[in-house]
């Protein structure tokens, strides 16, 4: 397995944070190339969808939890690479609100190799710049 997290202090609610992940039109604001968040059903474990960021295809998706002002994963299938798996954590610590956001790849065979580490490379190369714009939308709430 391949993971990679950040946590930022954000000045907000868990329920502002939360709408942030739960509201397509909010969400586009700091997951800019976003273009299709669609859901088969409620916002819950085990519902799917299909999302599709800028240039490339739609991919199905399906929730894997889910814990209102708390906390969601989401988890692609890689067909013949592994699964992929986006957190988003809502951390409330002696009155400060944090988010942290992780992503893991875990691999089919268990082998990591250099076309597995530059996708991840790829998949992780603007987290800290979606985390920050996730920052400034929730402050400005």
């Amino acid at each position: 397995m391949i993971e990679m997290s950040l946590t930022l202090p954000v000045d907000a609610s868990p329920e502002n944070i939360w709408r942030l992940y739960s509201e397509f039109s909010l969400r586009k604001q700091w997951e800019t190339d976003l273009e299709v968040y669609e859901l088969d059903g409620p916002f819950a474990t085990g519902s799917e969808g299909t999302i599709q960021l800028t240039g490339m295809p739609p991919v199905r998706f399906v929730f894997t939890a889910v814990q209102p002002h708390r906390y969601f994963s989401d988890a692609v299938d890689l067909k013949g690479m592994g699964k992929l798996e986006f957190g988003h954590e809502i951390i409330e610590s002696d009155g400060q609100c944090f988010v942290r956001h992780s992503i893991a790849l875990s691999l089919e065979n268990g082998k990591i190799t250099d076309k597995n580490y530059a996708f991840f490379q790829k998949v992780t190369g603007d987290l800290t710049d979606v985390l920050w714009r996730l920052k400034i939308v929730a402050e400005s709430l």
